[in-house]
């Protein structure tokens, strides 16, 4: 039995079912409660330094194909101009 007030345990857990193909669903467990508390710690800890090693190997460059990058990332709406939206990070956590 995993204690789901331990990130370190649920993660591993998690990982474990995934490495073996296994379906994972990821609940919310209150309507009320935020969803940053429905994730495990151990896969928000490192967003920062997710989102800053990203950005840094995307770049800045004007080019199109960048622009597109940025855009898909969600930096960038579709004319050019920062965006607060970054989307999903599950797969850079999971490997840090």
């Amino acid at each position: 039995m995993v204690d789901p007030s331990d990130d370190a345990s649920v993660l591993r857990e998690l990982m474990r079912r995934v490495a073996k193909g296994e379906s994972v669903e990821i609940v919310r467990t209150s309507s009320s409660e935020p969803l940053s508390r429905a994730v495990p710690g151990a896969l928000t800890q490192h967003q920062s330094t997710i989102e800053d090693a990203l950005r840094t190997a995307i770049g800045t460059d004007s080019a199109d194909l960048v622009a597109a990058m940025r855009y898909v990332m969600g930096w960038e709406d579709t004319r050019g101009l920062p965006s607060a939206a970054t989307g999903k990070r599950i797969r850079p956590a999971l490997c840090l």
